[in-house]
């Protein structure tokens, strides 16, 4: 296996391991938030009436779902084409993007999570703890992907051959 692809595999699976972890996390949050919805004076509210269960099957299904498809894209990548990296590159820069707003953000955000406490309970610094933690894990990942999509010069070389650049499969 030469360099290029074992950096592809390495990517594909840390990749497996980022979505994991943020897809249990997502989906954790989600059902904390639910379950506190349930106790307030209106259910009417949306989702209010959905119990843990629910959100976590919905969770897990929603995660499946995408994992499969990342997991199509990443396959194309390790056959080198094009789309596949432009796709990505797109997906990182645009998560970095997001993260990085959402961190400098994170004073204003807290000050309405604290302003939410009959809501979430009054465990608001847990869930902005928990949002910084998921947008420095976005950061690492999202940045290690997108220095080796776009700036490893191996990998980016591997990409303009003739045979990627036709989208020709070998």
């Amino acid at each position: 296996m030469d360099a290029v692809q074992m950096k592809l595999r390495r990517l594909r699976n840390w990749f497996i391991a980022w979505f994991a972890v943020e897809a249990v996390a997502g989906t954790a949050a989600a059902a904390y938030v639910l379950e506190g919805m349930r106790y307030l004076r209106w259910p009417g509210h949306a989702g209010a009436g959905t119990t843990t269960e629910v959100t976590v099957a919905a969770g897990l299904l929603v995660s499946a779902v995408l994992l499969f498809l990342a997991l199509l894209v990443f396959d194309a990548l390790l056959d080198l084409s094009t789309w596949a990296r432009i796709a990505l590159l797109v997906i990182g820069w645009l998560t970095v993007g997001s993260a990085m707003l959402n961190v400098l953000l994170l004073p204003a955000s807290s000050a309405m999570v604290g302003s939410m406490t009959g809501l979430i309970g009054g465990h608001g610094s847990a869930m902005t703890a928990a949002s910084l933690l998921s947008n420095a894990i976005n950061l690492l990942f999202w940045a290690w992907a997108i220095h080796t999509l776009q700036f490893d010069r191996q990998v980016r070389d591997a990409f303009c051959t003739p045979r990627a650049a036709s989208g020709l499969q070998p």
